[in-house]
């Protein structure tokens, strides 16, 4: 019961990012650069404490290498994810990012590997794509492109760095690491477009709590439950984000869902769960 709790609130709490990112910015309480910027530093700041707290990192005299390329994704998840909710509602974002990081992670996983995906995940990833198509092309219900490309290569960038941390020892620790080197970049893309600033004491806080408490505690509860999830229910706490967001566009935001986002939904996440439920098979040599 412990673990279900905890998974339960781990979902909803990355789920409260997006509702978070889409009041601030399109209220109008802080511009797209500087919630990534404040949601970036609050949470390098809390997960080097949380990691130094729980004092359970690389043993002393080991070196602890920099990922570049994690920090670099981390980075283009930050920034697009803030960018694609000027104008995507949570429940079209959410599920959209979703769908993006799955497909990454599925593709990542087989091409560097040496086993594929069975008939039922691969007709789970199948679905999950095609629910993603049936979304981006729903006609005038369909989200807005250029913002549903921002949020599918955050989702993209959200897989990637998932990938790089995913079978890490201590993920907690290298997602610490990379969110620390993420900031630069973010903090540099700030800079540029700091003539279109829109700063509130609203805004800040939002922000700030997005990265201290959604997005470094949503993780570290996460990564701490992870290890006693089986297959199917960390898929089960996967899906459950982008639906937490969907229902809370609604009910905190007033948003609705359209015909096409519900569909594409249920084939999303329906994918998703199918596709936890099959299984790698190795390659053979031929």
């Amino acid at each position: 019961m412990q673990i279900a709790l905890l998974t339960a609130l781990a979902s909803v709490a990355l789920a409260a990012n997006a509702l978070l990112a889409r009041h601030a910015i399109s209220e109008d309480l802080l511009d797209p650069a500087s919630f990534a910027s404040l949601r970036a530093v609050s949470a390098a700041v809390v997960l080097a404490y949380l990691v130094r707290r729980k004092a359970t990192s690389t043993p002393s005299g080991t070196r602890q290498t920099r990922d570049f390329v994690a920090a670099g994704a981390l980075a283009v998840f930050l920034l697009l994810f803030s960018y694609a909710y000027v104008t995507l509602d949570v429940g079209s974002g959410a599920l959209i990012l979703f769908a993006a990081a799955q497909l990454a992670t599925c593709a990542g996983t087989f091409a560097r590997g040496r086993k594929r995906p069975d008939l039922t995940a691969s007709v789970g990833f199948a679905l999950v794509a095609a629910g993603l198509i049936y979304l981006l092309t729903g006609g005038d219900s369909a989200p807005p492109i250029t913002a549903a490309i921002a949020m599918g290569a955050a989702g993209i960038g959200a897989g990637v760095h998932s990938l790089r941390v995913g079978g890490h020892g201590h993920a907690l620790d290298a997602t610490s690491r990379n969110m620390t080197l993420a900031v630069v970049p973010v903090l540099a893309v700030h800079v540029i477009v700091a003539s279109t600033a829109l700063v509130t004491l609203p805004g800040v806080l939002i922000a700030v709590g997005a990265g201290a408490i959604t997005s470094a505690g949503g993780l570290a509860v996460w990564f701490a439950v992870l290890p006693r999830l089986k297959a199917l229910p960390t898929a089960m706490g996967r899906v459950a984000v982008p639906l937490v967001a969907l229902l809370g566009g609604m009910a905190l935001l007033g948003e609705t869902a359209t015909t096409s986002l519900v569909v594409a939904a249920l084939i999303v996440l329906g994918g998703a769960l199918v596709a936890a439920a099959g299984r790698a098979q190795p390659v053979r040599d031929s």
